[in-house]
């Protein structure tokens, strides 16, 4: 046993397993340890190249270095399975899928001090979460992290340094520190209960990343070349339509010295083609065809050529079919350029070597709570129209299993309901076979609920969802294509209908915005930094914040705990659905889509409706938890008839969709569902 000292404290390098049994003694009186690894080959733990080299623990101050080359990390399996022992570790994920990967342990029992910070920091737009950034801020200690590098190219049989120890050491002396701050924080600011769901929720997030989705590559091509004739054809169309750019002045002649011009031997260069991608030449181009964008701006302040710009001027236009055509043309270029530029073969290059694609998942990459994904960004693919059936349908289970796809219907309506008592839509809701939407209508227009037209239905259902995000008139005419006025009328009647709700989400502003933070059921809390007027050059930027604040502060309590519930709801999924055989493999907002094999299908069906339920109730109590499900061949869940197809609704009317084989690109067809909801990230 080697023995060291850092500025820290005091080390010991193990490099037998004779040495462990010293180490578990110690453990055994202990209920917090830190943990940390260093490993060779770079940071992906699925890299092949990847070696795990050391494994530190801190233990009652003193730092064990354990080289994982010569130790046999099994005889430590139960006190990094056991949650007897909290492990603190700084990016727990991290730390989660090298050990598990490499080694086939699982560690339990997580404090994560990257997410404790998270929680504690939302809203305040700090970006420093390492270690080096929580080192700095909690104990005021400077940490080096350019050591680490060292050990990315190292040979696995070579000695390490006393420089590489020293700094394995700190790596974890650091730790009990960051967690004993951290942890004051979390308690003076009642944010434990929300913690402990994030620290659970690690250990299912990390298998997750490790399990990856399988991408049908083949038919991911043929979508892709599908898309690029449609971009193709559309191109050309508002090509033909639009006037050209005036072509660039020609260049002055040159002379001789007699003063005889030169032979022009320069190629003609062809007339220039619009760049429909150029928002000046677009301008231009619209408004020689009579479409004046800048006027239309003038209304929206969103940009001459941004899309609810694009979309207003359809209304100011509607009586002009033609004009209406080529505007919509324009928005359907730049969704298929969105998906060419995007996604295209740029997916295919996230494939790994088992056929799948490991994405990463950040369970608070939003201050909200949501999740957030990268490399790839698997939340970008789009669900709503042709495009997104088409590509969601390339994601495949592996043979011999299917997907679970479920996710809770109008959750943001009932978490609004739940916190705001609102009468009217409680009793809506109450009532199983009531439709919101169609409700919200008869309600407004005082319309027999049983002749409520489509077109009234749409206009309460985009009402519903808008609202909750702050919609205001100038977005909401958009939606409705209808008149600045008309929409209008349709807030106030909106406003009228559910008084109750929209005098919480008045007032929830205002608290958020006076006491400079909003707070979702389950506790998890959003602040809002004090606004200095002095800070902002004009007024009307600082009454502009002062608005966004206030639009967050009321969306938070509701965004947040739909957050909350579909985080619980992957908790107490991730172990019933091991035993049989499944994993959750994917999340997006309120969506958790489930890998398992096709004989469990049905019973994993009715064990993630009945576990996402029970979730949904533990923050929603007066109001009830709808969970759609459907078991499919591919990941996209769609509306169909199920009498066609010969399949009936369970015990408690919920149907589970048996859909054999894979759909064809020309069997998709276009459908609007209730969840075609106005999400994002405010």
């Amino acid at each position: 046993m080697q023995a060291g000292k850092t500025s820290l404290g005091n080390y010991e390098f193990i490099e037998t397993d004779a040495e462990i049994s010293l180490i578990l003694s110690e453990i055994e009186r202990c209920k917090y340890i830190s943990l940390d690894t260093e490993n060779s080959g770079g940071l992906d733990p699925l890299n092949s190249k990847v070696k795990l080299l050391l494994l530190q623990l801190e233990v009652a101050g003193k730092a064990y270095v354990i080289d994982a080359r010569k130790v046999n990390i099994h005889l430590l399996e139960d006190v990094l399975s056991n949650r007897r022992w909290i492990k603190l570790i700084q990016n727990a994920v991290y730390d989660y899928k090298i050990v598990k990967h490499l080694c086939g342990i699982p560690i339990r029992g997580i404090f994560d001090t990257l997410t404790a910070e998270a929680l504690l920091q939302a809203g305040l737009g700090r970006t420093g979460n390492s270690l080096e950034d929580l080192a700095l801020r909690y104990s005021d200690i400077r940490m080096d992290k350019e050591t680490v590098k060292t050990f990315f190219d190292h040979p696995y049989d070579a000695p390490f340094t006393a420089e590489q120890l020293r700094y394995a050491a700190d790596d974890v002396l650091v730790i009990p520190d960051i967690h004993k701050k951290q942890q004051m924080y979390l308690n003076q600011y009642g944010l434990n209960q929300i913690a402990e769901l994030e620290f659970a929720l690690v250990e299912p997030v990390a298998e997750m990343e490790l399990a990856g989705v399988a991408l049908d590559s083949e038919m991911w091509k043929r979508s892709l070349d599908n898309t690029k004739k449609k971009l193709f054809t559309i191109s050309n169309e508002l090509r033909s339509i639009l006037p050209s750019p005036p072509p660039p002045p020609p260049k002055p002649v040159r002379l001789k010295k007699d003063g005889t011009p030169y032979a022009n031997t320069a190629k003609v260069k062809p007339p220039p083609v619009l760049n429909l991608d150029s928002w000046q030449q677009l301008v231009e181009s619209f408004k020689k065809f009579g479409i004046d964008l800048d006027e239309v701006n003038k209304k929206t302040k969103k940009g001459p050529t941004n899309s609810g710009t694009i979309k207003f001027a359809q209304t100011v236009y509607r009586n002009d079919p033609n004009k209406v055509k080529v505007l919509k043309n324009l928005m359907v270029y730049r969704a298929l350029n969105q998906v060419k530029k995007t996604f295209g073969d740029n997916l295919l290059e996230h494939i790994r070597e088992d056929g799948r694609i490991h994405a990463r998942f950040h369970p608070n990459g939003t201050d909200s709570g949501r999740f957030s994904s990268t490399e790839p960004n698997l939340q970008n693919i789009q669900k709503k129209g042709e495009e997104g059936k088409i590509l969601r349908s390339c994601f495949v289970p592996a043979e011999g299993y299917k997907y679970i796809i479920a996710d809770y219907s109008q959750i943001e309506l009932r978490i609004v309901c739940e916190l705001s008592n609102d009468p009217v839509m409680m009793a809506t809701f109450q009532d199983p076979k009531s439709d919101i939407h169609r409700s919200t209508a008869s309600q407004m227009y005082k319309v027999p609920y049983d002749r409520v037209s489509g077109d009234l239905r749409r206009a309460a259902k985009t009402l519903n969802f808008g609202i909750i995000y702050g919609m205001m008139v100038k977005t909401l005419s958009e939606r409705l294509d209808c008149s600045s006025e008309e929409a209008a009328k349709h807030l106030a009647i909106y406003n009228d209908t559910y008084k109750v709700m929209m005098h919480w989400l008045e007032e929830e502003g205002e608290k958020a915005y006076n006491r400079h933070w909003s707070r979702t059921i389950g506790g998890r809390i959003r602040w809002f930094p004090t606004l200095d007027p002095k800070k902002f050059d004009t007024q009307r930027e600082f009454n502009n914040m002062v608005e966004y604040y206030k639009r967050v502060g009321r969306n938070h309590p509701v965004q947040g705990t739909s957050a909350d519930m579909t985080k619980t709801a992957i908790v107490l999924l991730h172990h019933p659905l091991l035993k049989l055989g499944g994993k959750v493999v994917n999340t997006i907002h309120d969506e958790v889509c489930v890998e398992v094999p096709i004989d469990n299908a049905v019973q994993a069906a009715k064990l993630v409706k009945d576990k996402m339920i029970l979730a949904g109730q533990r923050y929603v109590k007066k109001v009830p938890v709808m969970v759609e499900v459907k078991i499919r061949d591919c990941w996209y869940k769609d509306d169909f008839d199920s009498g066609k197809l010969g399949i009936q609704d369970d015990e408690e009317g919920q149907q589970l969709m048996l859909l054999p084989n894979k759909w064809g690109l020309d069997e998709i067809g276009e459908t609007e569902s209730d969840e075609d909801e106005i999400e994002g990230e405010v």
